[in-house]
């Protein structure tokens, strides 16, 4: 019996022969030439996001929902398929912090304390370095922190 193609696997292929294919444009090129060429890719990604999204969204529901209950109907604990592997079911808990300083407090009183970890959001301290660069002000040291800045185009779609 021949092997069925996979049609979203035959696209994906497609898509990164064109992609790899597709000729590079360079300053030489001309604003017109090579703002096209950026706002044609940012699209692509645009609609590759929502399709991983779509993807992600389906490999959830399969993880969580579907197979738990076909391990559970028919009694398979780690099913093994010569041509996709192993499943195995595994239990994993997430914990959201909704009030910080009551949360931190409890896991103090419950031994736990060592679990808390400062942090400085990078949003934050990027915006900070930003405004101290933009004041003339001295960046920060560089034997305590790594500190870059790049030029970078955005982009912001035509109206139709």
């Amino acid at each position: 019996m021949p092997r069925k193609v996979d049609p979203i696997t035959s696209a994906m292929k497609i898509l990164k022969a064109s992609i790899l294919a597709a000729p590079t444009v360079d300053a030489d090129d001309g604003l017109d030439t090579c703002a096209s060429t950026f706002a044609r890719l940012r699209g692509y990604q645009e609609q590759i996001k929502t399709i991983a999204g779509l993807l992600a969204k389906e490999s959830d529901r399969l993880s969580y929902d579907v197979l738990p209950t076909v391990f559970e109907q028919t009694r398979t604990e780690s099913p093994y398929n010569h041509v996709t592997g192993r499943l195995t079911l595994s239990h994993r808990v997430n914990v959201k912090v909704l009030d910080k300083d009551k949360s931190y407090a409890w896991l103090r009183k419950n031994g736990l304390g060592d679990l808390i970890i400062e942090t400085i959001p990078w949003q934050t301290i990027g915006a900070v370095a930003a405004d101290r660069i933009a004041e003339g002000k001295p960046d920060f040291p560089a034997d305590l922190f790594e500190t870059k800045s790049r030029i970078y185009t955005s982009f912001t779609p035509a109206k139709e």
